[in-house]
């Protein structure tokens, strides 16, 4: 990625940091900041009837407006941190520290969260028997795999 801090060896030489483990408990955790990708949810009543019901959605769960716009990005599936960083003039180690000290994680670690949670979500609760099911639409881009031996 661009824009990472690089120190420097003894001999003068830039490598990139490594990040130590957080200490102390983070402010936030990723099932707090998580904003679902759904706006209704299929339920029914006690009489069987059944519908969908609006999901009541934070959409700015940490009350940090610059931490809110990132959630938003992720939530709208845009994972360029540098794009987002550009449009604040900030650099993603920037994004990166702020993350680091809110979660723990790091902003790569809470990104493939973010993104596995969502296609959880996606996958579990989208299978409707009026569209081909997001599994079924999975399996079918499998790549095939030919034999060794064909038939003559």
């Amino acid at each position: 990625m661009m824009n990472r801090w690089y120190g420097r060896d003894q001999d003068g030489l830039r490598h990139q940091t490594p990040r130590t483990p957080f200490k102390g408990e983070p402010q936030y955790t990723l099932e707090k900041l998580f904003i679902t990708p759904f706006t209704h949810a299929y339920t029914a009543d006690d009489m069987g009837r059944t519908g969908y019901t609006p999901i009541e959605r934070n959409l700015m769960p940490s009350g940090i407006h610059i931490l809110d716009a990132y959630l938003q990005t992720l939530r709208h599936r845009h994972s360029d941190i540098a794009d987002f960083c550009d449009s604040y003039n900030a650099r993603t180690s920037d994004l990166d520290g702020l993350i680091f000290l809110l979660t723990g994680m790091t902003n790569q670690e809470f990104r493939n969260r973010w993104i596995v949670k969502t296609a959880d979500l996606l996958l579990r609760y989208t299978d409707r028997p009026s569209r081909q099911s997001p599994i079924v639409a999975m399996q079918a881009l499998a790549p095939i795999s030919i034999s060794s031996t064909s038939e003559t």
